[in-house]
Order: structure tokens, then C-alpha cells, then sequence
């Protein structure tokens, strides 16, 4: 097996194995970096997987308002305004990392 193929086949392994978390933090690497590569294509396309991984039943508010930032930022890439883009999607990502690392509380 030739040493692309072997990195392909190790990438897709990784994603097939990862928790949804870490998918959604992987997602937001990928916005953020073709955002500031400028290709806006990516980042709308990222905008739309981040936005089918909302579970808008259950996450009430919270889905909305991030359903709701997903639909500026894809109008905002399709303008070309990807500064603003990755802005976001950093601050999503910087958001959802310290929500990963912090403790659930357990109703008593």
C-alpha cells in the first residue's frame, strides 16, 4: 500500500471511530481553516453538516440560537465575508471545547 493511501485509510478509520464530540470539534477545524483559506464553498458546506448535527429537539434554545448562527455565517461566506466567518466558528469552537472539558452535573 502506497503512503498516501495508507494516510487516507488511517484518516477515514479515525473519523469512523471518533465520538460525535470530537467529530463536531473536527468540523469546526475545518470551517475555521477554509474560512481563512477563503474557500467558501468548504466553509458553507461545513456550516450545512454542522447544522444537520443540531438536535433541535432536544437542545431547545440553545439549537436555535446555533441554528441560527450557521444560517448568518452561510449568507456571510456565500457575500464572501470570511473573516467574519471564521470569527464565529472559532468562538463556537473555543465554546464547545470548554463544554467538552467541563464536569456534568448529575440531577439529584
Amino acid at each position: 500500500m502506497s503512503a498516501p493511501n495508507a494516510l487516507r485509510q488511517y484518516q477515514q478509520q479515525a473519523v469512523l471511530s471518533a465520538s460525535p464530540e470530537i467529530l463536531i470539534d473536527k468540523l469546526y477545524g475545518i470551517g475555521v481553516s477554509a474560512a481563512h483559506a477563503g474557500d467558501a464553498s468548504r466553509t458553507q458546506r461545513v456550516l450545512v453538516e454542522l447544522m444537520s448535527a443540531l438536535d433541535r429537539e432536544r437542545g431547545g434554545e440553545i439549537a436555535e440560537r446555533l441554528l441560527g448562527l450557521y444560517e448568518f455565517s452561510i449568507r456571510a461566506a456565500s457575500r464572501g465575508d470570511l473573516e467574519v466567518v471564521a470569527e464565529i466558528l472559532e468562538g463556537l469552537r473555543d465554546a464547545w471545547r470548554d463544554a467538552m472539558r467541563a464536569p456534568v452535573a448529575i440531577a439529584a
